[in-house]
């Protein structure tokens, strides 16, 4: 009789073991190295004026392991995200606000599963530049 308890009570620890080595290994896949979020950075190039809007324009490229990929065109002026008065969105690892006259364009690096991936949303300005509202991301790119 002894021995079924010390058997059933062994089998659980096994289980219990077992299972908390998978769901640690299942929440290990899930992140990003740290090391490769390291080696992305941005650039931001200053377009001038355009002369059919009479803006501003920031042209936006992401090095990726020294390599420039180039993310688009973009109205006013940039921001990183993280390095002003703007935190990081939940799951954003790295990301460029530009904007002028109060609305913009928000380029993000976002952890999903395990991946990278490059989205674009919507921003809102105040007046004093600080963000109102941020969303509405869209995937571009799975880095």
């Amino acid at each position: 009789m002894m021995d079924k308890k010390y058997a059933v009570v062994v089998l659980l620890v096994l289980a219990a073991v077992l299972g908390a080595w998978m769901l640690v290994s299942h929440l290990n896949a899930q992140k990003v190295d740290p090391i490769v979020v390291e080696q992305l950075q941005w650039k931001l190039v200053d377009q001038g004026i355009d002369p059919d809007s009479q803006g501003t324009t920031t042209r936006v490229f992401l090095t990726v392991a020294g390599v420039d990929v180039e993310v688009g065109g973009y109205r006013g002026t940039c921001a990183l995200v993280g390095a002003t008065t703007t935190p990081l969105l939940s799951g954003e690892v790295s990301g460029v606000i530009c904007a002028r006259e109060g609305v913009g364009k928000e380029v993000g690096i976002f952890s999903e599963g395990g991946k990278l991936v490059l989205k674009e949303g919507d921003v809102q300005l105040n007046p004093d530049g600080t963000v109102v509202s941020r969303g509405a991301f869209v995937q571009r790119n799975e880095l």
